[in-house]
């Protein structure tokens, strides 16, 4: 049986593809989506958004070396 989950959106995204990559490349965190993530936002760039919302916060609330990546 098919995940319902993983079909396309039936209503209308309030962004596209390409305002989710613009966005995501100038905000320089572009390089943090993994190919799941990508992919999600192709299908809905809607979560794509909301994806990059969410890294925006935690870049932004995180200042410690101990939640920065890599560390």
């Amino acid at each position: 049986m098919a995940i319902s989950t993983l079909k396309s959106p039936t209503t209308k995204s309030r962004y596209t593809y390409d305002q989710f990559r613009q966005a995501a490349q100038q905000s320089g965190l572009l390089g943090e989506f993994s190919d799941a993530d990508l992919s999600l936002a192709q299908r809905n760039p809607d979560a794509g958004m909301s994806l990059l919302s969410y890294k925006r916060d935690w870049h932004n609330g995180c200042r410690t070396a101990a939640c920065q990546p890599g560390r």
